[in-house]
């Protein structure tokens, strides 16, 4: 699912059915226990008069996606027509998650986005690597390159033929370095690559560092190339451990992205070019003033929005029950905010920063505005 999907499926019309729920496999009786939960979900949404071609689309997908593989999440969504989401989640979600409403729920998705993070992966060795890059909406591109392979090892002779060779040797070896640096480079800058991972051989690693340092500031600086430890091109390696190391990274930078989406948050708030709470948010919004949206799905509670004819239409809080936007249903000019908010974000092309609710905005959202 990408950021470009998100947008699409916040352009169809409504009704729309949001289940969001424990999907993991990881017991001897999960097969039971899906199928048991899925019956108490499908009999909530029945009840809530979840449309019936809705109902036959995520029947569908539950009956032919194939099994969870340990503790994951799901997200489905469908419109009055069709499944447009069916979503695997890393990790389920702290609570359930069943409607039917006018807007999608779209937090789950834009949570998932932002631990997304675009990167280059190379594994090298002192005549080749193996490269992988991955953009933001989870797009990957992945080859082999290979280099002069002659000569590439040393020889225990000395003399003037040991120099000659330890020489020409050096030589290929940084020639290869050289080109897998141009690739590795051309790669991040495609893929607008937060970081770039380099593992393999120690000599290897060391040298394709200092080739891209040398070439391009932006690795140079903290965080812009991380060696790991795990990770070699030839086979019988520890995969497990080369994986978890890479994912560590990857989740490293994802926080790191946050907390400085919240730094400069906090700082344009001082000089007029943010702003936080409902009200606030709503009219920046409203008004497609709206750069990035900062929300929080756990702060943000249960609070109700009054929308107008269109998804940037948002005419500020109600104080309004979260029962009145049930039992009014679409006819309503009632919407819950944690889905009208990110609909009305994604319309005006704003990007959406999901954040802790220990260190959310006043009612769990905010913006960094576009102009003052």
């Amino acid at each position: 699912m990408t950021a470009v999907d998100i947008r699409r499926v916040a352009e169809h019309e409504g009704p729309f059915v949001s289940v969001c729920f424990d999907d993991s496999h990881d017991t001897e009786d999960a097969a039971r226990q899906q199928e048991l939960r899925w019956r108490s979900i499908r009999d909530q949404l029945l009840a809530r008069a979840a449309p019936a071609r809705s109902m036959r689309a995520l029947d569908e997908a539950i009956i032919e996606g194939p099994p969870a593989q340990g503790r994951s999440g799901r997200l489905l969504i469908a419109d009055r027509t069709e499944l447009l989401v069916d979503e695997t989640l890393p990790r389920p979600p702290d609570r359930e998650t069943i409607r039917v409403s006018a807007l999608p729920y779209l937090l789950p998705l834009a949570e998932r986005a932002a631990r997304r993070v675009p990167h280059v992966l190379a594994v090298v060795d002192r005549i080749g690597a193996d490269l992988r890059a991955v953009d933001a909406d989870g797009a990957e591109t992945s080859f082999t390159m290979h280099g002069r392979e002659h000569p590439v090892h040393q020889v225990r002779q000395g003399g003037l033929a040991h120099w000659s060779i330890r020489h020409r040797t050096d030589e290929t070896v940084r020639r290869n370095m050289i080109e897998i640096a141009r690739e590795v480079a051309r790669l991040a800058d495609t893929v607008r690559a937060a970081v770039v991972i380099v593992a393999g051989e120690v000599e290897a690693r060391a040298a394709l560092r200092a080739e891209l340092a040398s070439r391009d500031r932006r690795f140079d600086r903290d965080g812009g190339i991380v060696e790991i430890t795990s990770g070699a091109r030839a086979a019988g390696g520890d995969r497990s451990a080369f994986a978890e190391q890479v994912a560590e990274v990857l989740r490293r930078t994802a926080n790191e992205r946050g907390r400085a989406a919240l730094e400069r948050f906090a700082v344009e708030l001082g000089h007029g070019m943010a702003v936080e709470g409902l009200p606030a948010t709503t009219f920046a919004l409203r008004t497609a003033n709206v750069h990035r949206l900062l929300i929080s799905g756990p702060a943000l509670g249960d609070r109700i929005v009054r929308v107008g004819d269109g998804p940037t239409q948002l005419a500020g809080p109600a104080l309004q029950a979260l029962e009145d936007v049930e039992n009014l249903g679409d006819a309503s000019d009632l919407r819950r905010a944690d889905e009208a908010v990110p609909v009305a974000a994604l319309s005006i092309g704003a990007d959406i920063t999901p954040v802790d609710e220990q260190q959310a905005p006043a009612d769990g959202v905010g913006a960094l505005l576009r102009h003052q």
